[in-house]
Parts: C-alpha cells; structure tokens; sequence
C-alpha cells in the first residue's frame, strides 16, 4: 500500500504510468501471449535506448525473418516494408540497410561467421564428420550445391549444419561436384 487513498492527481498518475503502481499497489499486468512479447519481454524498454547490442540484435533479427519467411532481398527497399519498421520504433528504424544488395552481404558475412563457430564444434565431435550433399536447381535456374556435415556433438546430439550451399557451373558431372566438395573440405 502507499498510504493512505488519495484523489486522483499527478503523482498518482506518474505512479500509474512509470511505474504501474495505483493506491493499492502494483498493477496487475496481463500475461504476454504474443510471439514478440515471449521473444521481448518488455519489447518497448529494449528498443527504447538504442545501443550497439540492440542494432547488433535487431540487424540479425531481421535477417531471420528475410531468410525464415523466404522474403526477397530487396524487401528492405519496400516503403511499405520500411513504415512496419519505423513505426513501433524510430530510433531503430535509422539503422535499417535500404538495399537489398546490403542484404546480401550481410547474409553471406553471417554464414561465414557460422563457419567459423563450427570449427571448433567439428573439433569436439564425438564422431567421425560425415558428409552428404545434394544437387537441384533454383527457381531463378541456377544449379545449387548444398554441402551438410553430420556429426555428434559433445552433448551426445546429433548435429547437421548446412557448411556451403555453392553455384554449379558447367555440367552436373560428378567431376563438377567433386570440385566443390574439395574446395569445401579445404575451407
């Protein structure tokens, strides 16, 4: 309890806004149930300060949902697009890429960050590193390689990160893959 039951004035309306306290006591405040609320808890405290971790977080965050959600790379060129961003957070929104060749690179910069934290996993295997790949091609008609490595991890789980995902040129001659595994086995 505060005290004793005041009128309603400006500091009961301060204790209301900033800090969800009414004559009673705190607030009860509704359980979360949205997707964003269970991955942000207090969604309008992070953005609120924008500090390198949080446009670190957010960058990543929006590469997820373009390569989740199957997006095109230029979705970030999309006004549209952009309002969705702007608009729960401006402060944020200053620090969004506007090309979808930004996009790109900064795709292919974090895969290669993800190779480079699975060498020492590759290390710490519990098992011999198996590898399979597989040969299709793209909507756009490219040929694709994706090279997966199948391992145990220490924790006694079983593990299949995609290690390269590369352009078939020529042929789909065996000789042609062989070429990729190769340089992918030396990387």
């Amino acid at each position: 309890m505060l005290g004793p039951r005041c009128e309603e004035g400006p500091a009961i309306e301060h204790m209301k806004d900033q800090h969800q306290w009414n004559s009673d006591g705190p607030i009860p405040q509704p359980e979360s149930t949205s997707i964003a609320d269970q991955i942000l808890p207090d969604a309008q405290a992070t953005f609120s300060l924008v500090s390198t971790t949080r446009v670190a977080f957010f960058r990543k965050l929006l590469l997820q949902v373009i390569c989740t959600g199957r997006l095109p790379l230029t979705v970030v060129e999309s006004e549209e697009f952009r309002a969705l961003i702007r608009e729960p957070n401006p402060g944020i929104y200053d620090y969004m890429w506007r090309s979808g060749n930004t996009t790109k690179s900064m795709l292919l910069a974090e895969f290669d960050r993800g190779k480079e934290l699975l060498k020492p996993e590759f290390k710490a295997a519990l098992s011999k590193i198996h590898i399979s790949f597989d040969l299709w091609t793209s909507p756009n008609k490219l040929a694709m390689l994706g090279v997966v490595a199948h391992y145990l991890s220490p924790d006694l789980t079983a593990k299949s990160p995609l290690i390269a995902l590369r352009k078939l040129s020529g042929n789909h001659s065996g000789e042609n893959q062989t070429k990729i595994l190769l340089e992918v086995a030396k990387s």
